[in-house]
C-alpha cells in the first residue's frame, strides 16, 4: 500500500526555509477532486478508483458526476452546477461559509438539493492524471483503492475533454488555476510569503491569528518549487490550534476492514456529551483491553454546534 488519493497536508512544521512559500486559509469544508468530467454519467461500476463499501444506501446503481470524495465516492452535485466547471482535472475543497456538518448534510446527500447553490469549489491545484492515477494500491477507510490500471483505463475513455497537463512547480500551478477556474470552480486565494525568512515567518504567525480571531481552521503553507505529489510531503503543511482534554472511555467500537479483531473506536465522554473517538490509535493501542472508566487524553479542534469536540483524536492515557 502506498500513498493517498489525492495529495495531503503534512502536520509538522517544515525545518526547511520558508521564505517564497504560497500561504492560504484552511477552509473547513469536504475535499473534492474533479476529473475533468471524463467520468461524468458513466455507471460508478466502471469506474477504477471508485469505492463501493457503501453502495448498499442507493435505490439504484449510482452514477458517476466526475466529482469525487477524497475517499472515492461519488459527490452528488446538481447537473446544472457541474456544468459550469472546467474540463479539466482540480483538486480543491466544497465550502459555503457555514458551519461543516451543515455542509456535509448538502454534500453528503445522494440527491443533490437546492443548497447546493451557496457551496463553490475552492481550488488550489489542477493535478496531472499521470499524478493522480499513477500505478498503485491505496488504503482507505473500509476498502482499498486499485490505481494500477487506471491511466490505461483513463487512456481508453479519453473525449475531447482530455486535457493533458504538466506536472510543475507550485509557483506555476498558480498562474494555471488564474486561467482554468471558471463558474462554481474558484481559485482559493494564496498570498506568497517574503523570501526573507526574518519576515516570512512572523507574517505567517499574524494571519494564523486573524483567521482564527474570525473563526477559521488555521493556515495551508505550501513550497512554490514542489510539485503535486500523492502522499503527505513536507512541502505542504497544515498548521492549526488544537485543545487538549480529558474523556472517560464508556464502550469500545469493534474495527472494520484492516482494523479487523481491533479496536475500531472508543465511546467516550466528555462534560455532557457522548461520542466516539477512532483516530490517533496505533495498532498496539488497538490490540490493548480497553476498560471502562479508563480516562484518556483527547486533542480536538474546537466544538462543533451541538458542543461536541470537532475532529477528537487519541493522544494517550491520562
Amino acid at each position: 500500500m502506498s500513498g493517498t488519493f489525492v495529495q495531503l497536508a503534512h502536520s509538522k512544521l517544515p525545518s526547511q526555509p520558508i521564505g517564497g512559500w504560497f500561504m492560504s486559509e484552511k477552509l473547513d469544508g469536504m475535499r473534492a477532486y474533479w476529473d475533468g468530467g471524463i467520468t461524468r454519467g458513466m455507471p460508478k461500476s466502471e469506474i477504477p478508483w471508485a469505492n463501493h463499501s457503501s453502495d448498499a444506501r442507493y435505490v439504484t446503481p449510482p452514477r458517476s458526476t466526475g466529482l469525487w470524495s477524497r475517499y472515492g465516492n461519488v459527490i452528488h452535485a446538481p447537473e446544472d452546477w457541474l456544468d459550469t466547471l472546467p474540463a479539466v482535472p482540480l483538486d480543491g475543497e466544497l465550502y459555503g461559509g457555514m458551519k461543516r456538518e451543515d455542509l456535509m448534510s448538502i454534500v453528503k446527500a445522494t440527491t443533490p438539493g437546492s443548497k447546493w447553490s451557496g457551496v463553490r469549489l475552492y481550488c488550489f491545484d489542477c493535478p496531472p492524471y499521470e499524478v493522480t492515477f499513477s500505478p498503485r494500491l491505496v488504503q482507505i477507510p473500509n476498502c482499498t483503492m486499485d490505481l494500477r490500471y487506471a491511466l490505461q483505463w483513463l487512456e481508453g475513455h479519453k473525449t475531447n475533454q482530455w486535457c493533458p497537463l504538466d506536472t510543475c512547480p507550485y509557483v506555476s500551478t498558480t498562474k494555471v488555476l488564474d486561467q482554468r477556474c471558471t463558474g462554481v470552480a474558484i481559485k482559493h486565494q494564496q498570498y506568497r510569503l517574503p523570501f526573507a525568512e526574518r519576515q516570512a515567518w512572523p507574517i505567517m504567525q499574524a494571519k494564523l491569528v486573524e483567521i482564527i480571531e474570525n473563526g477559521g481552521e488555521g493556515l495551508i503553507i505550501r513550497s512554490d518549487a514542489a510539485a503535486y505529489a500523492v502522499k503527505r510531503p513536507r512541502s505542504v503543511v497544515k498548521i492549526k490550534p488544537r485543545d487538549t482534554d480529558v474523556a472517560t472511555v464508556l464502550g469500545t467500537v469493534a474495527g472494520t476492514g484492516r482494523l479487523t479483531g481491533m479496536l475500531g473506536a472508543l465511546s467516550v465522554q466528555w462534560e455532557d456529551k457522548c461520542f466516539e473517538v477512532g483516530t490517533g490509535f496505533s495498532d498496539a493501542d488497538r490490540r490493548l483491553n480497553w476498560v471502562a472508566g479508563t480516562q484518556i487524553i483527547i486533542e480536538f479542534r474546537g466544538l462543533t454546534k451541538h458542543g461536541i469536540p470537532c475532529e477528537a483524536s487519541y493522544k494517550g492515557i491520562s
